[in-house]
């Protein structure tokens, strides 16, 4: 996912951790660094928290939606 930093709003955490983030970086690989590094074990958890949290708010439509009756 190259664009999962900007969509969850990760870059101030990385920013104030000091880890360079560049546009269209796979955030798989990114986040591989931080993970391997005891040292942002921190920001791990912070970004792990966040990513979770993300998710946690996404609140699907009861209904099915004209696109989910066009697939199917």
């Amino acid at each position: 996912m190259a664009d999962l930093v900007q969509m969850v709003g990760l870059q101030p955490l990385l920013q104030a951790a000091g880890v360079r983030h560049e546009l269209g970086e796979s955030f798989e690989i990114l986040y591989e660094k931080i993970a391997s590094n005891p040292a942002h074990a921190e920001l791990a958890r912070a970004i792990e928290t966040t990513i979770r949290e993300y998710f946690a708010g996404i609140v699907m439509p009861r209904r099915a939606t004209v696109y989910d009756r066009l697939l199917l």
